[in-house]
C-alpha cells in the first residue's frame, strides 16, 4: 500500500482497539509553496500529537490536537490531510463509544476525497481494517460529488505546479 502515508503500525487494528495508536499519519508538508507552509506544517505537527495522544490511549488530548490541526488546515485545499486528521478524530470517538460520532466522522473524511481516488480507496482500507460495520454505517453517510471533488483536486495540484 504505497500510496497511503502510513506506517504498517498505525493501520494495525490491534493496535488501533488497544489504544496504542491506529492514527493515520498527514503527509509532509511542503515548504516550496507560497501558501502558508508554517500552517500546513502546524496542521502536520498537531495530527502527530494527536497520534503520539491517542497511542497513549489519552483520548480527549488527541481529540484537541486534531481539532487544532483541523483548524490549521481550514481553507488550505488539502483534502487528504483534512480527511486523514477527520478520521483520526473519528477514531477518537470510537474509542469512547460514541459510535454516532465516529461515523459521521468517517463519513465527513470519506466526503473529502475524490470517489475511486487512491487516497478514497487507502482510506475506505484502513477505516475497514479498524472497524467494518462503523465504516459501513459512516459509508451510508456519505455526501460527495464525485465531479466538484475530482476538479477541486486537479485545481489544487495545477496551483501546486504554478507555485
Amino acid at each position: 500500500m504505497a500510496d497511503c502515508d502510513c506506517d504498517d503500525r498505525q493501520l494495525d487494528p490491534v493496535h488501533a482497539r488497544s489504544g496504542r495508536g491506529g492514527g493515520l499519519a498527514a503527509p509532509a508538508a511542503n515548504g516550496d509553496r507560497a501558501e502558508s507552509p508554517d500552517a500546513l506544517q502546524a496542521a502536520q505537527l498537531h495530527n502527530h500529537m494527536g497520534n503520539t495522544y491517542a497511542q497513549l490511549g489519552n483520548w480527549e488530548r488527541a481529540k484537541t490536537h486534531y481539532q487544532q490541526s483541523l483548524q490549521h488546515l481550514q481553507d488550505r485545499q488539502e483534502p487528504i490531510r483534512e480527511a486523514q486528521t477527520i478520521a483520526n478524530l473519528g477514531l477518537v470517538y470510537l474509542q469512547q463509544n460514541n459510535l454516532e460520532a465516529a461515523a459521521m466522522q468517517w463519513g465527513l473524511a470519506l466526503g473529502r476525497l475524490p470517489a475511486g481516488s487512491v487516497a478514497d480507496r487507502a482510506m475506505m482500507q484502513w477505516m475497514h481494517s479498524i472497524d467494518e460495520a462503523l465504516l459501513l454505517k459512516a459509508g451510508s453517510r456519505v455526501d460527495r460529488p464525485a465531479a466538484s471533488n475530482f476538479l477541486g483536486a486537479i485545481g489544487g495540484i495545477f496551483k501546486r505546479i504554478i507555485s
